[in-house]
């Protein structure tokens, strides 16, 4: 593997960045096409595998702006943050005129949500308060979506998805599961993609999941193979998705890993299988390129690389630093507005509905060979089974549940034996309606072209097409006929 070195490199000691030495002039200002960095303190061990805390929380972090010099020679790290004692996940606005970024202004300070106008370089506080926030994506509709720390006594500490509005008002939780979400991003179609994993009742492997803006919608996108998982943010380039990823074995070799936006299932490409060492992150530049966070060895700091898509190689060394981590590399530059999606939520309503079609109809076992059959549908919330459901003829049940009430369901069959589940942990917000095609199945799959039996006799027996049957609430059986 040949790397072509085509800039200098310019050090900048840790002492001369901490004490504000890099700054921007009155006169400078940002121009599109630099590019923006976080800077870690390279006693940081960035192969730390713990989601939550320590990788979302860098003391002493900072972001800096690479420019080059005026003989256009070598790069010039220019300090962004220097009135923050911590800060990271710098996001660039679709106009590329403003950044949005998590930070921390003092030491026993918590993180919130900044922004920061490229032409006077404003800082405006976004969110206020004393819970950790971080990981900010600006939505299509003008609103911020960032993560924010929740304690709970049951399920421990989590990161939700929230949004507020860009004065930081209105606020509106967006995902309700005992999860903990981060690393969010937009796709061209609307949607939000995060990082999620599981933390109660017990930790899973982290998968990257994707949800419209109200929070609706939320649907697995991509689950990696046993032998490695997700560890950092998804960029959408053209139809592809690009992220990280970090084999289980060996946590010193992470990959470039693509799928296709259209089946993200079934279209893995290890993009760096030949290369050793780690990427810790990167953002996709434009055409054949695009920015990488890499180092070959632990010993060595992550420094800023461009990595060629068509060789599928590591092209240029752009900027290292021996003091400082370089990770989480965004380019000032227009980005196409993504697709605003209508709203769902109706808050004047405190239910939603959910449709299965057949909960006989799973990839892990794709026909019961036995003739067992789901005879119910068992519904479970934090704490406790909260009722059950009889299913139809063809396994499809259609039922009304709390809105914004993380719940998992489990199947039975006629004798009470569990055939499946419990499931991953659902919601539906206020007036949502939606529908899964049956329990663990083949998220790629098209349904049958039919109306389930639970739809049809919801239909026939509710004018409005409400519930197929009672749900045996606590042991009490509740018609929910309105």
């Amino acid at each position: 593997m040949k790397i072509k070195r085509k800039i200098g490199i310019l050090t900048v000691s840790l002492l001369a960045l901490a004490a504000g030495i890099f700054w921007l002039m009155p006169e400078s200002r940002l121009e599109k096409g630099m590019v923006i960095v976080t800077a870690v303190p390279s006693g940081f061990d960035l192969t730390i595998e713990d989601m939550g805390t320590d990788n979302r929380y860098i003391a002493g972090s900072q972001i800096i702006v690479l420019r080059m010099d005026a003989d256009n020679s070598e790069i010039e790290p220019i300090l962004l943050t220097e009135d923050f004692y911590s800060a990271r996940a710098p996001e660039i606005s679709y106009n590329g005129e403003k950044m949005v970024f998590s930070g921390q202004k003092s030491q026993h300070e918590t993180w919130q949500i900044f922004t920061m106008d490229f032409k006077s370089f404003k800082v405006s506080q976004i969110t206020v308060g004393n819970k950790n926030c971080t990981d900010p994506t600006l939505l299509p509709d003008g609103r911020i979506a960032f993560s924010m720390q929740d304690e709970d006594k049951l399920t421990g500490t989590v990161h939700r998805l929230y949004a507020c509005e860009p004065d930081g008002n209105d606020t509106k939780q967006l995902t309700f599961s005992p999860n903990s979400s981060f690393a969010s991003s937009i796709f061209r179609d609307g949607r939000i993609l995060i990082l999620e994993e599981q933390q109660f009742p017990q930790r899973n492997r982290r998968k990257l999941m994707a949800l419209r803006i109200d929070g609706t919608k939320s649907e697995l996108f991509y689950e990696s193979k046993e032998s490695s998982e997700v560890i950092g943010k998804g960029w959408e380039a053209g139809e592809k998705v690009f992220f990280i990823e970090r084999e289980i074995q060996d946590p010193e070799k992470t990959n470039i890993v693509s799928v296709n936006q259209g089946r993200p299932l079934s279209s893995f490409n290890n993009l760096s299988e030949n290369i050793s060492g780690e990427f810790n992150s990167l953002s996709p530049s434009g055409g054949e390129y695009m920015l990488v966070s890499y180092r070959e060895k632990k010993e060595q700091t992550f420094g800023l690389y461009s990595f060629d898509l068509t060789s599928e190689d590591l092209a240029e060394v752009i900027y290292t630093n021996s003091e400082y981590h370089i990770i989480e590399p965004v380019l000032v530059a227009d980005r196409q507005v993504p697709m605003k999606l209508p709203p769902i939520v109706d808050e004047s309503k405190d239910k939603g509905r959910l449709l299965c079609l057949n909960t006989d109809l799973s990839m892990d076992d794709p026909g019961l060979d036995d003739g067992k059959k789901t005879a119910k549908v068992q519904i479970f919330g934090i704490d406790e089974m909260i009722g059950e459901v009889p299913v139809e003829e063809d396994g499809s049940f259609y039922i009304e549940i709390d809105a914004d009430t993380p719940v998992r369901f489990q199947t039975v069959d006629a004798q009470g034996e569990v055939l499946r589940g419990p499931s991953s942990w659902i919601w539906v917000r206020p007036n949502e309606k939606r529908s899964c095609i049956g329990c663990h199945e083949d998220r790629e799959l098209a349904p049958d072209n039919k109306v389930p039996d639970a739809l049809y006799a919801g239909m026939m027996k509710f004018p409005e097409g409400e519930m197929t049957a009672a749900i045996v609430i606590n042991g009490k059986e509740e018609d929910d006929e309105e």
